[in-house]
């Protein structure tokens, strides 16, 4: 997901949605222990939570 698309979202749905990433990274990161190909989805998967989190930092910067 593209940070532009982010910064259009509300907070309270940035919130919803960096939780929902978050369980996914971490049920990746626990298949990525067993199985192959799960390492390329558990990157972008982090990428994308320190995106949420940029915004939502942004946002707490500017109240």
């Amino acid at each position: 997901m593209q940070i532009s698309e982010i910064r259009e979202k509300e907070t309270a749905a940035l919130q919803e949605e960096l939780a929902s990433l978050e369980q996914t990274r971490l049920d990746i990161a626990i298949r990525a222990a067993t199985e192959e190909g799960e390492a390329r989805k558990l990157r972008q998967i982090r990428k994308d939570v320190a995106r949420y989190k940029t915004v939502l930092s942004e946002r707490k910067a500017k109240i």
